[in-house]
């Protein structure tokens, strides 16, 4: 058991849930700029059970505007 630090202190995955959100921006070389807002709630999986956490970003879930 990997996360077995958190379990002796007695945390739960609810417990340590949390929100990550930041911007993207492109520019492309028409000088046109796109900007979208990524939210992602993590940690992603059992933490407690295996130690670490990643969440990979799905390009088709983003929708950049035109700013």
């Amino acid at each position: 058991m990997t996360g077995t630090l958190l379990s002796k202190i007695g945390i739960t995955n609810e417990q340590i849930k949390f929100n990550v959100s930041f911007d993207i921006s492109v520019e492309l070389k028409s000088e046109k700029k796109y900007k979208a807002n990524v939210t992602i709630e993590m940690p992603a999986g059992d933490l407690l059970q295996e130690g670490t956490t990643n969440r990979q970003i799905n390009g088709k879930d983003i929708i950049f505007k035109r700013y």
